[in-house]
């Protein structure tokens, strides 16, 4: 029954989508003004939003290849997406975008990446990236350019029950490349909110809303793109101004390997394609093959024809609940360990008041270890070989106080009684032992206890 309904909604989905999608028109969008990219890629891919890469949990390396079937048009990208720890996160991409005509000559755009994304809070993430763009114009004209976008994401559902939700919304080329009506190499200077130039047009800037949701446990993926081609339009440029595109993705997985998919562009033509996935396998924690393939003659009329794509997606390394996991065990364990280990050796070194600042230190740094009570009395100890008594009992008063649990009381009890007796407080130190004898009674042996 359920796999019925959701192959019901699947196909309910698919048909709705053709509707909204039938009268979409082509219009600038990013590298080489093409939409494919932008939908083929996944949730997290930083050209749709650079704020999406922070919800990459392991390091991700990422590599697609796209064409027409005559092989005249093609882009390639690769991309490596670097969790540093919980709300850092770093994002490299590279991508090429390339045609050839008649005589060897070929246009090509190269845009190098570098994005940011830092986790405001538990489900906000805000995101930069900067991009150099290197554009060669049939090999006569090659010139450089830099550009930036910046986005948020909302990250509002994630449960098993009802499933995983990405709110996206992102500014495409805040800082506008721009590209020169001049025959000349070199570098052209970014444009900003579409100001007019003499020099140079510049490539529009969009504003992107995404959405990724994940439910029905795991089985069906549907992405949805919103985008405002050149919200910052200049009429000395030319074109209509603002032009919205919209796209839909919507996959269905036939078993947790495997999934089909079906999408409708911003341009407005239909894809079919697959996805096979696999995990723990060899050094890769998740392993994915992507293949989706169109012909957009069918329907929108593009005249490229057959066009294919093929995308290699993997994980590797510790994600990042297991580096948070370790650092803590570090931090609460080994760390604790190896400085009360240091401060011992001090102590058995005779270095004592060395000593008593590496136990010390020991007690402020980390107050929940286990042996932080026999710090505290390897501390006044130290101060007791300095014949620092008064400090000594400061220590040993503050113990029982802070550890009235501790096995170690005892111990606190006879050294301040110690210390009464070597500064000839008898009668003090007869007291405290009275104390102690009485307490020990209930126990064990007073000799037995302090030995």
């Amino acid at each position: 029954m359920r796999t019925s309904v959701i192959k019901t909604a699947v196909l309910g989905l698919t048909v709705a989508s053709t509707s909204l999608f039938a009268e979409a028109t082509y219009s600038p969008h990013k590298y080489q003004q093409n939409d494919w990219f932008a939908e083929f890629g996944g949730n997290t891919a930083m050209y749709v939003n650079p704020a999406g890469i922070s919800e990459t949990d392991q390091l991700e390396f990422s590599a697609a290849f796209f064409s027409s079937i005559s092989g005249e048009a093609s882009q390639e990208y690769v991309s490596l997406t670097f969790p540093m720890d919980y709300k850092h996160t770093l994002g490299f991409s590279f991508f090429e975008n390339g045609a050839s005509i008649d005589g060897g000559k070929s246009y090509g755009e190269y845009a190098f990446l570098l994005g940011y994304a830092y986790r405001l809070m538990h489900c906000i993430a805000l995101g930069i990236d900067v991009s150099v763009l290197y554009i060669n114009q049939f090999d006569d004209v090659k010139q450089v350019t830099v550009g930036s976008d910046v986005g948020l994401s909302w990250n509002p559902l994630n449960s098993s029950k009802f499933g995983y939700l990405l709110v996206g919304v992102a500014l495409q080329n805040i800082a506008q490349p721009g590209v020169s009506m001049e025959d000349k190499n070199g570098f052209v200077a970014p444009g900003f909110f579409g100001g007019d130039r003499d020099d140079a047009y510049n490539i529009p800037a969009n504003v992107n809303f995404s959405l990724f949701w994940r439910g029905f446990n795991r089985v069906i993926e549907a992405k949805a793109e919103l985008s405002l081609i050149d919200v910052f339009h200049s009429d000395t440029e030319g074109g209509d101004g603002v032009n919205p595109e919209m796209s839909f993705t919507l996959t269905y997985y036939l078993s947790p390997h495997l999934g089909v998919r079906l999408r409708f562009t911003k341009e407005g033509y239909p894809v079919a394609g697959a996805t096979v996935n696999v995990k723990d396998v060899s050094i890769f924690r998740y392993l994915a093959l992507d293949l989706e393939m169109s012909h957009d003659d069918l329907y929108a009329k593009k005249n490229r024809g057959f066009i294919w794509a093929v995308k290699l997606t993997s994980r590797f390394g510790d994600t990042r609940e297991e580096k948070i996991g370790e650092e803590r065990y570090r931090r609460l364990k080994i760390e604790p360990e190896n400085d009360y280990r240091a401060a011992m050796r001090l102590y058995l070194n005779r270095q004592f008041l060395e000593a008593a600042y590496a136990f010390g230190k020991v007690q402020t740094k980390y107050p929940a270890f286990h042996l932080v009570d026999q710090a505290a009395f390897y501390k006044a100890k130290s101060f007791e070989n300095l014949r620092m008594h008064k400090a000594a009992k400061s220590v040993y008063e503050d113990a029982i106080k802070r550890y009235p649990q501790s096995d170690q009381r005892a111990k606190y009890h006879f050294q301040l009684m110690n210390i009464d007796y070597k500064e000839g407080k008898y009668i003090d130190a007869m007291a405290k032992y009275h104390n102690i004898a009485q307490k020990s009674s209930l126990q064990t042996p007073l000799s037995h206890t302090i030995s």
